[in-house]
């Protein structure tokens, strides 16, 4: 039986991911901060860097290294010197890292931001229904438990919610109590920016 590697899976899945229509808000999101010098981790084919010249990629996979501007490495080991960004983007990566590296991988990128660098998060909502059909999904962080962490590591939270109340229509104009009991089927990813205070 051959090996299963869930940095193949990603990269593949990511080779054929193409930032389409439900993706505008959060190219409206990054282009707010994404200016300066930028760091996507978990780069893949690099869907991201391509809408931003200039930046550099990280990923697990050899294969990245083909796109320019892309090393190997991961959110734990970030083979970049220390205040090296302006931004850094994690698109689904988190829940990836056990809750044994995660803390590693927080300092990480800490170190390699500069003082009021922006860190930009897209991530799964670990209470919705699909969170564990992938099965690398090892970390059920939230916008509630990684705005915390931020908080009480140097960072001050700018926005933190889920996606659905930028992304659609219906976001904006229900009010809240009446979505977020629809959480499980409803509010499947959520996004953090946060700005590096110390």
């Amino acid at each position: 039986m051959a090996k299963i590697s869930k940095d193949n899976i990603y990269y593949d899945a990511q080779e054929s991911y193409r930032i389409d229509k439900r993706d505008t808000w959060k190219l409206q999101l990054i282009r707010m901060y994404a200016h300066k010098k930028g760091l996507d981790i978990g780069c893949g084919s690099g869907r991201w860097l391509k809408n931003f010249p200039g930046w550099q990629g990280i990923d697990t996979d050899a294969r990245a290294k083909a796109t320019p501007g892309v090393k190997l490495g991961s959110v734990e080991d970030i083979p970049f010197e220390k205040n090296s960004f302006d931004i850094v983007l994690t698109s689904h990566i988190l829940e990836h890292v056990t809750r044994e590296h995660f803390e590693k991988a927080m300092a990480e990128i800490n170190r390699v931001l500069k003082k009021n660098g922006i860190l930009v998060v897209f991530g799964p909502n670990p209470s919705h229904q699909n969170f564990y059909n992938d099965y690398t999904h090892v970390n059920p962080v939230n916008v509630f438990s990684l705005s915390s962490v931020l908080k009480h590591t140097g960072f001050e939270i700018l926005e933190a919610d889920f996606s659905l109340y930028r992304r659609l229509w219906l976001g904006k104009l229900l009010p809240r109590f009446l979505l977020n009991p629809l959480a499980p089927l409803l509010l499947s990813e959520y996004y953090v920016v946060a700005r590096k205070k110390v």
